[in-house]
Formats: structure tokens, C-alpha cells, sequence
């Protein structure tokens, strides 16, 4: 794992920010096609139908209106990348807002985590390539569900390793494990209670818990006590 800087954001981005349940996500008639088949026009008409008002206000809050704010969603690779609901998501952000959006930024390393174990997960070595417009500028991270964090965070981290600052982080449903980006004091404390849990981070993770997200800190609580 890199040694970047993290654990540096602001406040508002302690939880992440979301507007509907994973459940409601997947029996929109749109999902599929937005989900596997880059249908854009499919993915911004579910965003729009999806999004929140009291959602959209959080997003808003978080954002300093002196400094200039930039949306980045979650993209493959490939410029038509199979899954383009946060692009969705990211046009609603800047149809109600005016924010602009970086298309220029790029998951280029690692398998997508939908369907796949928690171990998967944890093993899957991410990586986002591509150059934000602005240091010291405000960016909203932007995805389709938040499960563990992990692609989130290497976004995150990929932002604020060249200067920018994470101001807040939105998707359109989050799983079961929690909302949380910023690993809450109840989550830390639930994890001293696990025998030699640093040494199993590190086995499963490759780092302790200062380095993880909330979400994965629960994760991993949610497998030791199943099988304890």
C-alpha cells in the first residue's frame, strides 16, 4: 500500500452521503443497462429519480463557496466503462449545483468489487490514474453504493496526494456495513475487543486500522464475530 498522506479529511467527510437504499437501486428498470451496459441517458433519468432533496442540502453544506469545488465520479478505465451510474449521479450534482465535472480521472487498476467476497475486496489492489484541474481546490467523490470503501478511498486518496481536498463523499446507496468513511471512536472500540485484530489487518488488508475506512473496520468486526 502507497504511503500517502491520509486521515486528512475534512469533517464533512466523515460519513458519506446517500440517497436510497441498495434494495430500491437494483429494482430500478434502468439498474441493469446503467449498472453493465454504460447507458448514460438510462443512468442520469435513475439519478434524478432517485436523489433527495435533504441529501442534495448535506452535499451542499459540505462545500466552502470561497474555494472552487470539482465533482469526480467513479470511472473505469475505458472512456465507456460498464458502470456509469455515478456519472448519473455526478450530472445531478452539477444540474442542481454548477459544479464541474473531471472525466479525466480513471480507475486503471484493479477488478470491479460487485459480486465478489470480502476477502476479494480486500485484496484487490485499486488504482486511479489522471491529474485533478486544481490544488487546494474542493472535491465531491462520487460512486453508485458505498460497501466497504475501498474504491472510494483510493480515489480519495489518488485526490489528495496532488493537493486536493475531499469535501465530501456521496453515492446513491450504501450496503450494510455503514455509511462511515472516517472509522467512528464505537467501531475502534469494538475492534479492540477482537483478539490480535492488528495482526489480521495487516494479513487481510496489508495495513492497520488508521488506514482504513469505516466501512472496512465493520467489515471486518461483521467476519470475526461470525466466526468467533
Amino acid at each position: 500500500m502507497e504511503n500517502l498522506k491520509i486521515n486528512i479529511y475534512p469533517e464533512t467527510a466523515t460519513e458519506v452521503i446517500t440517497h436510497t437504499s441498495l434494495a430500491k437501486l437494483k429494482k430500478q428498470p434502468e439498474y441493469f443497462q446503467s449498472k453493465y451496459f454504460a447507458n448514460g441517458v438510462y443512468a442520469l433519468e435513475m439519478a434524478k429519480r432517485l436523489i433527495k432533496n435533504e441529501s442534495m442540502k448535506k452535499i451542499f453544506h459540505c462545500i466552502d463557496l470561497d474555494l472552487p469545488c470539482y465533482i469526480i465520479p467513479v470511472q473505469q478505465e475505458e472512456k465507456n466503462g460498464y458502470n456509469v451510474i455515478p456519472l448519473g449521479l455526478a450530472y445531478c450534482i452539477r444540474l442542481r449545483f454548477g459544479f464541474k465535472i473531471v472525466k479525466n480521472i480513471y480507475r486503471t487498476k484493479g477488478f470491479p468489487n460487485t459480486g465478489v467476497s470480502l476477502r476479494e475486496r480486500a485484496c484487490n489492489n485499486i488504482r486511479f490514474d489522471g491529474m485533478i484541474p486544481e490544488s487546494g481546490a474542493q472535491y465531491i467523490l462520487v460512486d453508485d453504493n458505498y460497501t466497504t470503501g475501498k474504491t472510494i478511498k483510493s480515489l480519495a486518496d489518488h485526490v489528495t496526494s496532488q493537493g486536493g481536498i475531499v469535501a465530501c463523499i456521496t453515492t446513491i446507496s450504501a450496503s450494510r456495513y455503514g455509511k462511515q468513511f472516517k472509522p467512528a471512536n464505537y467501531q475502534l472500540s469494538n475492534l479492540q475487543k477482537i483478539p490480535n485484530f492488528k495482526y489480521q489487518l495487516i494479513k487481510l488488508y496489508g495495513s492497520t486500522e488508521e488506514k482504513l475506512t469505516g466501512a472496512q473496520i465493520q467489515s471486518f468486526i461483521f467476519q470475526s464475530n461470525k466466526y468467533r
